[in-house]
């Protein structure tokens, strides 16, 4: 799981921590003095709460509890099964307790809204408390210089790929940091279409990678340097290309706590935390995955005849099992739970207007999913009115995506 989980007994203290590097430059490195890069990754270590301890009761079966965050539903054309119920600790057994730390950390169903409809990117991202269905404002990014205004002779675009089929994880949770406060960018100079890898903070600042490593132009004759930003990956790297030779491209990652001169490394582009290469993975038919469950066995999206179903991939086995049932709606972005077995995604009529909503499920396909009742309104774009979903980030379009469940 990309992120550990934290007790939801928190989710409605959440606060974003601050991260000391991210977008400390509005253009570059220089000037910057001491420490560069997000040196604010590392995790801080808490007070404990002065509070009685929280209990904790085991579920007998994975598919149990689902019945105390949802409401039953038959959305997927499936009867319904025995109505689920709270388990109970059997008596005489020892009450489980845990002191809780302050983490100060992002917890609940972390969802991402993109919105191109005015030609002004906006990227919001929200989590939702699985429990009470209640959501709050996590981060927000608005790039309002992504085209030429005026006399600016740069632009800052979010990323260069609108279509996830090639690169990083496909609900577009690479391309924010591990907690929210950064989304990487890539900085276009209009004057010699040179371009530089970084990210941007709420405001708007653009920190420079590239100028931050040292692998920018040193001088007006050096060669015009073609460098984008891709993502960060769960293991704290900030990952780029570099095009400036077309013919010779490379995949280079920078560790995030050392962005100084020399430390990006090259990676080999067949690394699945880049490519998938279509000649080692093409039983995949181009579904990337969403979320690795271990190291064999991953959460993507399967297509057929124009429907998009939430399915488990096993590596071993090159084989795609559908763990949501197909029918009137279409599915999307699944999240492993903390637990390990619970799936959340997003999922819409596939004709029609209605808008997405959340539900979950077992990640065995055993189970009905059960929609989650929330405050929380995500919006999918269509085509034209009636017609098919929107399921990538695209211009003039809507898209919402489940980015991660921690």
């Amino acid at each position: 799981m990309r992120r550990k989980f934290f007790a939801t007994v928190l989710a409605l203290a959440l606060s974003v921590a601050t991260m000391v590097g991210c977008g400390s430059s509005a253009d570059s490195a220089a000037g910057m003095g001491g420490d560069t890069g997000p040196a604010a990754y590392a995790d801080e270590t808490a007070e404990v709460v002065d509070e009685a301890p929280a209990e904790i009761a085991e579920p007998d079966d994975a598919s149990q509890g689902l019945a105390d965050i949802a409401g039953e539903n038959d959305d997927f054309g499936r009867p319904p099964e025995e109505d689920l119920v709270p388990w109970d600790m059997e008596e005489g057994e020892e009450t489980v307790t845990e002191e809780v730390p302050v983490t100060g950390e992002v917890e609940g169903i972390v969802v991402l809204q993109a919105d191109w409809r005015t030609g002004v990117p906006i990227f919001t991202v929200n989590a939702i408390n699985p429990d009470t269905g209640e959501y709050h404002n996590v981060s927000s990014f608005t790039f309002d210089i992504a085209a030429p205004i005026n006399a600016d002779d740069y632009t800052i675009a979010p990323f260069a790929s609108f279509f996830p089929t090639e690169y990083l994880d496909a609900n577009y949770a690479s391309l924010f940091n591990s907690d929210y406060t950064c989304m990487v960018a890539t900085k276009t100079f209009l004057g010699n279409e040179e371009q530089h890898a970084g990210w941007v903070d709420q405001s708007g600042n653009f920190f420079d990678v590239t100028e931050a490593l040292g692998e920018g132009r040193q001088s007006d004759f050096d060669e015009i340097k073609k460098i984008t930003a891709l993502g960060f990956t769960p293991d704290n790297n900030f990952v780029y290309i570099d095009e400036t030779h077309p013919d010779e491209s490379e995949y280079r990652f920078a560790p995030l706590d050392n962005i100084v001169p020399g430390a990006s490394y090259q990676v080999d582009a067949a690394d699945r935390r880049i490519i998938m290469d279509r000649q080692s993975w093409g039983w995949l038919k181009n579904a990337r995955p969403t979320n690795w469950v271990n190291e064999d066995q991953f959460l993507t999206v399967s297509h057929s005849d124009g429907e998009m179903v939430c399915a488990l991939a096993t590596v071993s086995s090159q084989s795609i099992v559908e763990i949501v049932p197909t029918g009137s709606l279409s599915s999307w972005s699944p999240v492993l739970g903390p637990d390990g077995s619970s799936v959340v995604f997003m999922a819409a009529p596939t004709r029609g207007t209605d808008n997405p909503s959340i539900y979950l499920t077992d990640i065995s396909g055993s189970s009905t999913p059960t929609k989650l009742e929330t405050s929380y309104l995500p919006i999918n774009s269509r085509v034209t009115d009636g017609g098919s979903l929107r399921e990538v980030i695209s211009i003039a379009y809507c898209y919402s995506s489940i980015l991660e469940w921690r």
